[in-house]
């Protein structure tokens, strides 16, 4: 696990940018709270393509928010996951969420978010985290910021549940 000790300072998104899952109000919302908390010294990352793109990208006026496009290199994306405490995709809960999980970096998504039962890999509190309202998202970034030693318990927990329940045999099964 030494791969994954260390600060870090990223919230990312990866995924495709569209209409589905709920981005424009999550950007609103992260360009909102890094704006008011700037001495946690966060960043916003976006990682992904898609018709959402130069919309998303002319409404931010922050910084602390950059979108790195498309990616499908594994080392550029191990990079970017290695970087960051919190995988963050409100409305949809794909793929990405076993991805996310497999660095070692714990999810956060909408208990009702659209899922094809990739979500139901998210143990709350324990390996990410399933919430109601922005309001929640909040509380538990700053929670992640104060107790690193939950940060890094987590990011344990979502490295341990992928390799024991996330292999190719058990989706087969």
């Amino acid at each position: 696990f030494s791969e994954l000790s260390g600060k870090r300072n990223n919230i990312i998104f990866v995924g495709s940018l569209n209409k589905r899952k709920g981005l424009v109000k999550l950007l609103s919302y992260m360009q909102d709270f890094l704006n008011n908390n700037s001495s946690l010294n966060l960043n916003f990352i976006i990682v992904g393509d898609g018709p959402l793109k130069q919309n998303l990208e002319s409404y931010v006026v922050s910084d602390k928010i950059t979108f790195l496009g498309h990616i499908d290199d594994p080392i550029k994306l191990k990079s970017i996951f290695m970087k960051a405490f919190l995988n963050i995709s409100l409305k949809q809960a794909g793929l990405s969420v076993v991805q996310s999980l497999g660095f070692g970096v714990p999810f956060l998504t909408f208990h009702n978010s659209i899922s094809g039962g990739e979500k139901y890999n998210i143990v709350n509190n324990k390996n990410g985290f399933l919430v109601s309202s922005y309001e929640e998202i909040g509380k538990i970034i700053f929670k992640l910021c104060d107790d690193i030693e939950f940060q890094e318990t987590l990011r344990k927990n979502a490295l341990n549940y992928y390799n024991s329940n996330c292999s190719f045999n058990k989706y087969v099964n």
